[in-house]
């Protein structure tokens, strides 16, 4: 359910379609193939084909996945960073201004 980017419910193919669709967000804006937002989206991706599921799913004597919980994070902190990034580029706080005549 994570890394298999066929699957719809999987992280790897809704972090696969955001990438995507960053990437037509940013068809017309010239240089936007390396803007933080395709970057991030990129790095995302990434990290989730890159991982070796059974490092994942190896389980310390505590109880803990420490691999698995190193993912979570870094894909958390990154996931952020995009959130913020693509607010920041596309979702601008325009002031109304009044004119009176």
């Amino acid at each position: 359910m994570l890394v298999d980017e066929t699957n719809p419910r999987s992280v790897g193919f809704q972090l696969a379609t955001l990438l995507h669709q960053i990437n037509r967000l940013q068809e017309n804006d010239e240089g936007s193939r390396n803007s933080t937002e395709h970057e991030l989206a990129l790095k995302a991706v990434n990290l989730v084909r890159s991982c070796r599921t059974a490092d994942l799913s190896r389980r310390e004597a505590e109880g803990h996945f420490p691999a698995l919980e190193e993912l979570v994070t870094e894909l958390k902190t990154t996931l952020l960073e995009l959130s913020d990034a693509l607010t920041a580029r596309y979702f601008v706080n325009i002031i109304a201004c009044r004119f009176t005549t």
